[in-house]
């Protein structure tokens, strides 16, 4: 991960005494024929302290939750394999635990991620988005996906929003938005009744 340039990442495991992990996951069951893959992306965040931006104690037991992303993309890959899927998939989770202890990133510190852009820190407990930029870019430079599917657990307000009934996403794929007759929204949206997981459109 130093050796790639994917410091967004390592500054947010770099107080744990464990350090982060990116898993990279392939199946393709097409034999070659598929040569661009669907690409998963999970944020798997093993603990969320907040970091140095310490996070409220209420509720600080659920924080091994916020590897949820990531658990969702190795439970698919692993179905993807044991039946057979004729599909090319690959995946990557993007694990760290984010603790204030040892030698932590600190509030005002500037990152450049893989991408080569600078980040500035300002709050430790955004460290979804810092973990997901490294593993989104690493995984469509590697792979040239013709399409890319980031789970992940960024924010509570989107429970507010929805109630708790629904998983709520984004797109910028006019194919998911759309809700006319094009095949992938429909298949998606099948997908989700199937599972019992209702999605919901964010804009």
């Amino acid at each position: 991960m130093k050796k790639l340039g994917m410091n967004a990442a390592l500054a947010v495991g770099q107080g744990s005494l464990t350090p982060p992990r990116m898993v990279i996951m392939e199946y393709d069951g097409t034999g070659g024929k598929q040569e661009q893959p669907l690409a998963f992306v999970g944020k798997g965040l093993t603990f969320d302290s907040g970091g140095i931006s310490l996070k409220p104690g209420q509720g600080m037991d659920e924080m091994t939750l916020d590897k949820a992303g990531s658990v969702a993309v190795v439970g698919a890959m692993r179905a993807l394999a044991v039946r057979g899927a004729n599909a090319h998939v690959v995946a990557i989770v993007a694990l760290a635990e984010n603790m204030p202890n040892n030698d932590p990133s600190r509030p005002g510190d500037i990152i450049t991620s893989m991408s080569g852009q600078t980040i500035k820190f300002d709050n430790t407990d955004a460290e979804g988005r810092m973990v997901l930029a490294d593993a989104l870019w690493y995984i469509q430079k590697k792979y040239n996906p013709h399409t890319v599917i980031d789970l992940a657990t960024l924010t509570g307000a989107a429970l507010v929003a929805t109630d708790k009934q629904f998983a709520p996403f984004y797109t910028n794929d006019p194919d998911l938005e759309d809700d006319g007759n094009r095949p992938f929204r429909n298949m998606f949206n099948r997908a989700a009744r199937a599972s019992g997981e209702r999605l919901w459109p964010l804009l």
